[in-house]
């Protein structure tokens, strides 16, 4: 190890510059604290990437009192390139021990430490966290404890450093599936007390936090200040369905509905996308959702992920008018129900085999190297 943290730096610098795959900053990185401190500060060179599967090793059911982690396993992450259907092999991240993903938002995951119950974001190309309140600080009326954190995204454009003045992370959280958010130096989380439950999806939108219910209502949140308001956006009345929220490359607020199987309610089936429109005579909501049956030249990417939305043709092997989806419900042991739904002839391409050893669901990253 010592030979390779003693090479030149400046010829380790040149090499670094020349990297043009993300998965090869990992493997550049991983050689010794050096190495990775060069190809940190070469990121910028990289070019845009479309969005990768992470997947995480899965924790195995251990006996009392006897810890028996699979030692070459834990901290390790996979990555799969949509784009080619390629795995890249596995890369160590010793920052993802003992660690659940509760979500994946402009190339950050948020993080919950399985003991402490402590919980942090996560690049996972620099390895650089940031702390945030404890899952114990989550705030509950009731003087409930919430327990758990199903879905977290953040608000603003993030670089590889910091997250910015203006960052909020926005979670829902517990059964109740609820909102609850904070800032990078809070010492706990604020409860969204609206009273909207049974909340899916939630993202971020001209400066304000929209999020769906399972049966595709949709409200606004401002939470510029301490006096949260909240507004009414769609009415919903639709089957209690997996929803989720994206923004369309060109700014319109879309509204995907993820079908299942009937008889098992394990595979998705295929998707539904509404756009939000105006009607005249609606007398309680200016808003509605409108069923849409193309995307364009759009690709989504959907999942426990921060939805999002990608122009095709900026990115070799992207399709076009397709929606590409993973699990992203609790850790399924059989139901491997991810792959690329095309709208035009409503087919699933589903993705092939994945390593046995990582647990799901898998979650998309996009490469933040800024």
């Amino acid at each position: 190890m010592d030979l390779w943290a003693n090479l030149n730096r400046d010829l380790l610098q040149l090499i670094a510059e020349k990297i043009t795959c993300h998965t090869d900053v990992l493997r550049f990185g991983a050689t010794c604290k050096q190495w990775r401190s060069i190809v940190t500060n070469s990121l910028h060179f990289l070019p845009p990437n479309l969005p990768i599967s992470l997947c995480l090793p899965i924790q195995k059911p251990l006996p009392l009192l006897m810890q028996c982690p699979i030692e070459d396993k834990l901290g390790s992450i996979n990555f799969l390139s949509v784009s080619d259907m390629k795995s890249y092999g596995k890369f160590l991240v010793p920052e993802l021990n003992n660690k659940v993903i509760a979500g994946s938002s402009n190339g950050w995951l948020l993080t919950v430490e399985l003991n402490s119950q402590e919980i942090k974001l996560l690049n996972p190309l620099t390895r650089n966290q940031i702390p945030l309140p404890s899952l114990s600080t989550l705030e509950n009326p009731e003087g409930e404890d919430f327990g758990f954190i199903l879905k977290a995204i953040i608000s603003s454009n993030a670089n590889k450093r910091n997250l910015g003045d203006d960052c909020i992370v926005m979670a829902i959280i517990s059964e109740l599936s609820i909102l609850s958010f904070c800032r990078p130096g809070d010492d706990k989380w604020t409860y969204v007390n609206q009273y909207t439950f049974n909340l899916y999806d939630v993202i971020p939108y001209k400066g304000q936090f929209f999020a769906i219910n399972e049966t595709g209502t949709t409200v606004a949140y401002d939470v510029s200040n301490d006096d949260v308001k909240m507004k009414l956006i769609a009415k919903g009345d639709y089957s209690p369905r997996r929803r989720y929220l994206v923004e369309s490359t060109s700014g319109e607020l879309l509204h995907v509905e993820r079908v299942l199987d009937e008889q098992t309610e394990t595979f998705t089936t295929n998707f539904i996308v509404y756009k939000l429109e105006s009607r005249e005579g609606l007398l309680e909501c200016e808003l509605c959702w409108v069923e849409s049956e193309s995307l364009g030249d759009q690709a989504l990417f959907l999942g426990l992920n921060c939805s999002l939305s990608l122009p095709a043709q900026s990115f070799r092997g992207c399709k076009s008018n397709c929606i590409y989806f993973t699990d992203d419900i609790e850790y399924l042991d059989s139901s491997y129900d991810m792959g690329v739904y095309d709208l035009e002839d409503r087919k699933i391409q589903m993705f092939g085999d994945m390593d046995k050893c990582f647990s799901f669901p898998p979650i998309w990253i996009s490469p933040n190297p800024w």
